[in-house]
């Protein structure tokens, strides 16, 4: 079993250096993480496929794409991966966060307001 190290956030430094070793391995995560030193295959791996890579589409969701999370979850549930397929260049993680924003400002209204008769 892998010994376990507290969390570390990647540094400004460590995306680029994950980027240029991208650049010159392609999908050889062995190789990059031997050169990234203290981060695994897995951790650069995922670094760079959820957050570094030029495919994420990185704007702002549109209002389309919300409709379309909301239908989408209700037919598939909350399999953030999956869901990936209907969202090209968005990111599982991407998915998850703005349907759970979606979900936090849905809660805010409220849907029954009972009217006051006289």
């Amino acid at each position: 079993r892998a010994k376990m190290t507290p969390r570390r956030l990647f540094t400004h430094e460590e995306d680029q250096k994950l980027l240029d070793l991208y650049e010159k391995y392609k999908d050889n995560w062995r190789e990059i993480s031997n050169e990234m030193k203290n981060r695994s295959v897995r951790q650069c791996k995922e670094r760079y496929y959820h957050y570094l890579s030029p495919n994420i589409v990185k704007n702002e969701w549109t209002q389309e794409e919300d409709i379309l999370l909301i239908v989408r979850i209700q037919r598939y549930g909350k399999k953030w991966k999956a869901l990936e397929y209907f969202f090209p260049g968005r990111t599982e993680i991407d998915i998850r966060n703005r349907f759970n924003i979606i979900s936090r400002r849905l809660s805010k209204i409220p849907i029954f307001t009972p009217i006051q008769l006289k």
